[in-house]
């Protein structure tokens, strides 16, 4: 994690804002419209929504562990050979899209001479941005898995991985939009 962790100092020092916020914000929107196109196609074919995209904290999408497996279960051939180009870009996108928050993070608070922003700057919450694309795989995986096994057991295993790196990618996705705002403004600030 220290390599990581200094590739993302280094890049946030050698970035300059001219090309990083054009880049974040180009990402992020380019996966919002591929989200916004796929999901509806998934749906049409599956007769669901994308399990990636049935938030968990949200009724009535919220997906329960029966329900996924349920879903998983009703997709035809059509619907499982779809989901395998989102399972490419959803492996892909969303570690663009969030890497690119750590290194904003480590550009806009190297200039921030307080104490609590250097030590944030070499704590782990620098890579916390990281996680919403680290778990994302394993949710991702874990989909593919329940998806395309025969065997009820394995199926029930994938599911509850999936599920599990859903709520803690969850858990990396919301601190990361907050902690983004008080960044922002320590940054201006200094």
């Amino acid at each position: 994690m220290t390599q990581l962790h200094a590739l993302v100092l280094s890049l946030g020092h050698t970035v300059t804002p001219g090309l990083l916020i054009p880049w974040l914000i180009g990402v992020n929107v380019v996966w919002i419209v591929i989200l916004a196109a796929y999901g509806p196609h998934f749906q049409q074919v599956a007769g669901f929504q994308l399990l990636d995209l049935q938030n968990a904290f949200r009724a009535p999408q919220r997906i329960t562990f029966t329900e996924a497996l349920r879903q998983v279960s009703l997709y035809s051939p059509e619907a499982r050979a779809l989901y395998w180009p989102f399972f490419i870009l959803d492996n892909i996108m969303p570690q663009l899209a969030f890497s690119s928050f750590a290194v904003l993070w480590a550009h806009l608070l190297k200039g921030v001479p307080t104490n609590a922003a250097q030590w944030f700057l070499h704590s782990p919450l620098l890579l916390l941005p990281l996680g919403v694309g680290f778990f994302d795989w394993f949710e991702n995986l874990g989909y593919i898995l329940a998806m395309h096994t025969a065997s009820p057991r394995t199926r029930h295993a994938a599911m509850f991985a999936a599920l599990t790196a859903k709520w803690i990618k969850a858990a990396c996705l919301l601190p990361t939009f907050i902690l983004t705002v008080p960044i922002v403004m320590l940054a201006v600030w200094y």
